[in-house]
């Protein structure tokens, strides 16, 4: 899994965007932000992690958006949005 991984290794890009697509995928979108921004940081040298982090990120934060939207909430509920994307 992605947790024993950064447990080893925090700073391992491949594993942060894992980390943050799979949360991404639960509908977590502002904890998956947290995770691309790390890549994203972290200037990677290999560009499609960054690109895929970016991209990730990009999506996150549309679904976010469309969440607090569409769900009227006092915050102190989590919005939550199904957000499904297609393979690019």
């Amino acid at each position: 899994s992605f947790d024993k991984v950064l447990d080893t290794y925090p700073d391992q890009d491949i594993a942060l965007n894992g980390k943050g697509k799979a949360l991404l995928n639960l509908g977590k979108y502002a904890d998956a932000i947290t995770f691309f921004d790390k890549v994203l940081a972290m200037n990677s040298s290999d560009i499609y992690v960054s690109n895929e982090a970016s991209k990730n990120k990009d999506a996150a934060t549309d679904a976010l958006k469309k969440g607090q939207k569409f769900n009227s909430t006092d915050g102190d509920e989590t919005n939550s949005v199904n957000v499904t994307t297609s393979p690019s």
